[in-house]
C-alpha cells in the first residue's frame, strides 16, 4: 500500500464575500442582477432554488421553495429540510414588485427569472460563468462561486450576531447546526479588527483625564460597520 499514489484532489474551498466586497457588486450590478444578487445574499437561497421560483412562490414576506432546477431539468428542493419558505425582508418584496411590472410574463406558473425561451428558467451555471464571475473578476473579486453567497450569508450574520445559530441554521435550511457552523460560517478578520477598535474607543475613555472611569457595554463588538 506504500506504493499506491493517491490521487491529488483539491482543498475544499472556504471563500465568501467581505463588506467591500458586497458592497462594491450591488453598486456594478443593476436591475435583474441586482436582484438576483439580493435573493442570493438575503434569502441564503441555492441557485437551482433561485432559477426555478415561480411567482406564486412570492408570498407577502417570505418565498416558498418547493422546486428546484438542475442541468435544466426541473425537480424536487436538494434535500428535505430544504423544503420550505425562507423569510424575507420588505425592500426584497418591492424589488420582486418592480421587477414584476418590468416582466413580459407574469402568471402564476410564470418563472421569475426567465430564459429568452419562454417557459423555461435561466441556466444558473451559464448566468453565473458568463455574468457574474465576469463582473466580479472585473472587481478583483476572485473565487466568485454560489456557495459562496451562501457562506457569505451564515459568516455575516455569524460575525455580526444576528439571531443565534439556530436562526442561521433555519434561514440555511441546514438538518443540523453543525453544518451551519462547521462548513459555512468562516473566520472573518474584519470582525476581530472591529472588536479592537471598539476596545480602544472605550480603552481611550477610560485613561482620558476628567472622564469618569467607566466602560460601556458594547454590543457593537464584531460588528462591521
Amino acid at each position: 500500500m506504500r506504493k499506491v499514489e493517491m490521487p491529488k484532489t483539491r482543498k475544499p474551498c472556504k471563500r465568501h464575500l467581505n463588506p467591500d466586497e458586497i458592497q462594491r457588486l450591488f453598486r456594478k450590478l443593476k436591475g435583474k442582477d441586482h436582484l438576483i444578487l439580493h435573493c442570493f445574499l438575503v434569502g441564503a437561497l441555492r441557485p437551482g432554488e433561485t432559477f426555478a421560483l415561480r411567482w406564486e412562490d412570492i408570498e407577502p414576506g417570505r418565498i416558498r421553495i418547493d422546486e428546484r432546477v438542475y442541468r435544466n431539468e426541473l425537480g424536487a428542493p436538494k434535500t428535505e429540510t430544504s423544503n420550505g419558505y425562507v423569510a424575507i425582508p420588505t425592500s426584497l418584496e418591492l424589488e420582486l414588485a418592480l421587477w414584476r411590472q418590468q416582466c413580459e410574463r407574469t402568471g402564476p406558473e410564470d418563472f421569475v427569472f426567465e430564459a429568452r425561451h419562454h417557459g423555461k428558467p435561466m441556466d444558473g451555471r451559464s448566468y453565473l460563468r458568463r455574468h457574474l464571475k465576469r463582473v466580479a473578476n472585473e472587481l478583483g473579486i476572485h473565487g466568485f462561486t454560489y456557495q459562496a453567497l451562501r457562506r457569505t450569508v451564515a459568516t455575516q450574520m455569524h460575525s455580526r450576531k444576528i439571531g443565534t445559530l439556530k436562526d442561521t441554521q433555519q434561514h440555511l435550511r441546514h438538518a443540523s447546526a453543525e453544518t451551519t457552523i462547521g462548513e459555512y460560517v468562516q473566520e472573518v478578520p474584519e470582525s476581530v479588527r472591529a472588536a479592537v477598535e471598539q476596545w480602544d474607543r472605550e480603552l481611550q475613555q477610560l485613561i482620558r483625564p476628567g472622564k469618569e472611569g467607566k466602560l460601556k457595554s458594547s454590543t457593537a463588538v464584531g460588528r462591521v460597520n
